[in-house]
């Protein structure tokens, strides 16, 4: 069960914390939650301990006045500006940034937070959705503030530095064992635009299952680069630079991802697909169950021929795979199919990696950054841990070799 400890305070007034352990065991998480009415301390033990030691639900909670310790709830505590402005004090005051970068960020706020036109300053954190984050991103973009729309790598700062800290401590549990205030970070539902002005997307499982239906419907044509693409986390230019005999490294289970070049006739090679620099050589592991696919592509090929070719054997045409992933995304029904790339698979596949705790190391190095940096702006430690790579490839391919049409398409 769950006790009561009373403790005065140094301006005289009486806390009393119901502390208890997750499930009743010892080994349970500590839990705890400060009242300084002791009415309301005996009806909060009274709820855990009518569910054996655990959290009360959402219901429960409202039905006996806790609606402020109910997470999301609108209406308490500061808004999202003063939060804001408090988080930036709270970081120069810690030394975890400089004088000089608080001044910046404090203007910055001022500018586009506080702003009453587009800025997010009188919004409750728990108002703050993903549909709101967005649109103010968007704004930046595409209007921006007295000097004109802002580059993506500036709104790319304006997020990390003003918004990020704060939306990571509401939806953490505090020290205290008070619950998050949100129940997830909602800029985990908006894409960093991406260096070139675009964003990227992530697909959820629900909707790559309707889509890698349909893709399988189409063909293996259609099916085996996608399903290449959304495993390993490669580039088009990547992929479709695997060779036969060359590329291919089936007793590691890895593709090596190098530059492919071709004879220009004049004696000289010129470079034909391959990655965007030398960071991006490496050896990208692949799920050992995708091995039956690679031989049957490889089957009747001579060595260095292309292994995701088209159906003339020469390299998959960018726009011809985008198309079959659009058109097989309008039949699954999955909402603005039309903006779809084959990027988007990349994007899947880094988020599924994170959502799966792969450290940010492992990934940069799997899907060929420079930089855990780079990494970041792919996500709606210190090793490289392959093995984990390929776990989570493996669960993914599961999901997707399935010859079942799903209901729906949750994107």
């Amino acid at each position: 069960m769950a006790s009561i400890e009373s403790r005065l305070r140094k301006n005289g007034e009486t806390s009393l914390r119901v502390k208890w352990n997750e499930g009743g065991t010892r080994d349970g998480a500590a839990q705890s939650q400060t009242f300084t009415d002791a009415g309301e301390a005996e009806r909060f033990k009274a709820l855990v301990d009518l569910n054996r030691n655990r959290w009360p639900n959402r219901a429960q909670l409202r039905a006996m006045g806790f609606d402020y310790l109910v997470p999301g709830a609108v209406g308490v505590g500061p808004k999202l500006g003063e939060l804001i402005h408090a988080s930036i004090d709270d970081r120069e005051r810690n030394g975890r940034i400089k004088a000089y970068s608080a001044t910046q960020y404090r203007r910055n706020a001022a500018a586009h937070i506080d702003n009453a036109v587009y800025g997010l300053a009188a919004y409750w954190p728990q108002e703050a959705t993903g549909a709101v984050l967005k649109g103010w991103q968007d704004h930046l973009l595409s209007v921006g503030g007295e000097r004109g729309k802002l580059a993506p790598t500036t709104v790319r700062a304006y997020r990390r530095g003003l918004l990020e800290p704060v939306f990571d401590d509401l939806s953490r549990p505090g020290l205290d064992g008070s619950p998050a205030v949100l129940e997830r970070n909602p800029l985990s539902l908006v894409p960093e635009p991406c260096g070139d002005g675009r964003e990227g997307r992530a697909l959820g499982l629900g909707a790559l299952e309707a889509l890698f239906y349909e893709l399988a419907l189409m063909g293996p044509d259609a099916y085996d680069p996608a399903v290449v693409a959304v495993t390993t986390g490669l580039r088009y230019s990547e992929w479709a630079g695997l060779l036969v005999g060359e590329s291919v490294h089936e007793d590691i289970a890895s593709f090596e991802v190098r530059w492919v070049f071709k004879p220009d006739g004049t004696g000289k090679r010129v470079l034909q697909v391959g990655p965007k620099s030398k960071a991006g050589f490496r050896m990208a592991p692949y799920a050992p169950e995708l091995a039956p696919l690679i031989t049957g592509r490889a089957e009747g090929k001579h060595r260095g021929a292309v292994l995701l070719s088209d159906r003339d054997g020469r390299h998959l045409h960018r726009g011809t795979f985008v198309n079959r992933m659009r058109k097989a995304a309008e039949r699954a029904r999955i909402p603005d199919f039309e903006t779809l790339t084959g990027h988007d698979y990349r994007h899947t596949y880094a988020t599924e990696m994170r959502k799966a705790r792969v450290d940010g190391r492992t990934l940069a190095a799997v899907i060929g950054h420079s930089s855990e940096r780079s990494t970041r702006t792919y996500i709606h430690d210190d090793t490289v841990d392959t093995a984990a790579v390929a776990t989570v490839s493996t669960a993914l391919l599961a999901r997707l070799s399935a010859r079942q049409r799903p209901e729906t398409a949750a994107a």
